[in-house]
Order: structure tokens, then sequence, then C-alpha cells
């Protein structure tokens, strides 16, 4: 039997078919990921019952993180800032990467995950590295997993939302109003 003939086989046998074509194609294992994707962003467009589920398994790891790990509010305020800020996103400087952001999404594969965006994401971290022939990226949830490295120049210190605010006033002149529907920068000569 080939082994391109999953369909001939036992359910078992096409079980270890697909792990071992999963594990060593990956080509074939991206592709398969985008099917479910898909199929997944289908049934919850079209199933109420499963998108209120979704909905809900969401906002409680959302309120998990929130709760549970420290920095995941001011890691948050950060990327905000970076993909609301032009003037600010300019500003920010990281050790060992740069900013690669973009207007439109960027497909890139993450060299921490390994894992290829395929659909793009507007927000990638370039590795400085001493070959200049490859450039490596990092997705900003992989980046984001060592709090410390993902704190910009300037902000090692931070652990509050409200310190990250005050040092972002102290560094750059700025109040960063999120509160608000639309963003706004305002200058600290402009408050009254």
């Amino acid at each position: 039997m080939k082994d391109s003939e999953p369909r001939l086989m036992s359910s078992t046998a096409s079980a270890m078919w697909n792990r071992r074509k999963y594990a060593n194609d990956s080509a074939w294992r991206e592709e398969k990921v985008e099917r479910i994707i898909l199929r997944e962003k289908l049934r919850i467009k079209k199933d109420p019952i499963f998108r209120a589920k979704k909905q809900a398994q969401s906002a409680a790891a959302y309120a998990e993180k929130l709760e549970k790990v420290p920095y995941f509010k001011v890691l948050r305020d950060i990327r905000k800032w970076i993909d609301c800020f032009p003037a600010i996103r300019e500003q920010l400087h990281w050790q060992s990467h740069d900013l690669a952001w973009s207007p439109q999404k960027v497909s890139h594969r993450c060299a921490s995950c390994n894992h290829k965006r395929t659909r793009g994401q507007k927000l990638w971290l370039q590795r400085r590295t001493c070959d200049s022939d490859t450039e490596q990226f990092d997705c900003w949830a992989c980046f984001t997993s060592d709090p410390q490295r993902a704190l910009p120049e300037g902000f090692k210190d931070i652990t509050t939302v409200e310190q990250l605010r005050a040092r972002k006033k102290q560094l750059f002149g700025v109040t960063v109003h999120t509160r608000s529907s639309s963003p706004k920068i305002a200058s600290s000569s402009d408050s009254p």
C-alpha cells in the first residue's frame, strides 16, 4: 500500500499515516491546520450555540490571564500603544529585537515556536542577528512569554499599568488616553 493512500487503510493505520505526515511534511501540516481553522470559523459563524461556547471560553481565558499573569496588563497596554500610536511606536526599543510593524498583515514563520502565521500579523519582532543574510522574526505571543525581555528599554522595572503610564509620560512627554472610544495622544504641554 502506498504512503499516499490513507482512505484505503484501517482507522488505526490511517491515524498513524496522518500523525507521520503531520510530523514530517510541513506544507501538508500547514494546509491541514488552515482547513481546521477555516472549518471552525465557519462553524462559529453558522452555529450560535458553538459561537457562545467559544466566546465564553475566550472570556474565561482572558479573565484568568488578567488575574494570574502579573505582566499581562502592562504588555497588553504596550501592544495597544504599538498598534495605535505611530509616534510612540517609533520611540520604543528593545535590546535584542527591532519592531517590525506593518499596516497590512505580513506572513512570517516565528523563530521561537516555528509556527508560520499564514494569514499574517501586523506586528513582528525582528531579531538582531550577526548573520545579515537570514531574517528571524518572533511573534508577539512568543516574545512576551518572558516579560523582562518583552519590556522595552526604559521600562524594565515596571510592574503595574499605573507605573507604565507614568513612565511613558516621563520618557516621551505624552499622556495616552486609552479609555475613550478613539485613541488620542495629548502632549504634556497641551494639558491645563
